[in-house]
């Protein structure tokens, strides 16, 4: 728990860095691409409304980012995560990878990724 609130602070204290305008400053044939993974994304810390805020901050900085390591295996996280990153005026979609854990050697592990997309950017 200490290590992942170290972690979140290194992370409030890189967003606040990020001016507001450089998103729109970005050059038009510029694209951001980015990883991030999550570590066990699930409803948990989806329902931490400041985790939640950050993450979606974070994704709204690139064009298109894979979130990885998603453990929510009802598979509501992506899309209540995707209204998050759409509620400031976003136009984000989502594409997602089939759930890992479905062959005998892997089943303790059930992880998913998703793709968002800033829709105003692709086609």
């Amino acid at each position: 728990m200490r290590r992942m609130f170290k972690r979140l602070l290194l992370l409030c204290a890189f967003l606040l860095t990020i001016p507001n305008s450089y998103a729109a400053a970005q050059h038009p044939d510029t694209l951001r691409i980015g990883t991030f993974n999550i570590q066990n994304f699930g409803k948990t810390k989806l329902s931490r409304t400041y985790v939640r805020n950050y993450l979606a901050k974070v994704v709204r900085f690139f064009d298109v980012i894979a979130v990885q390591e998603i453990s929510d295996i009802g598979g509501t996280v992506p899309g209540a995560f995707l209204e998050t990153v759409n509620s400031e005026g976003g136009k984000f979609k989502l594409l997602l990878g089939e759930r890992s854990g479905q062959e005998d050697d892997d089943k303790s592990c059930q992880e998913q990724y998703a793709f968002y997309y800033n829709a105003n950017r692709f086609e």
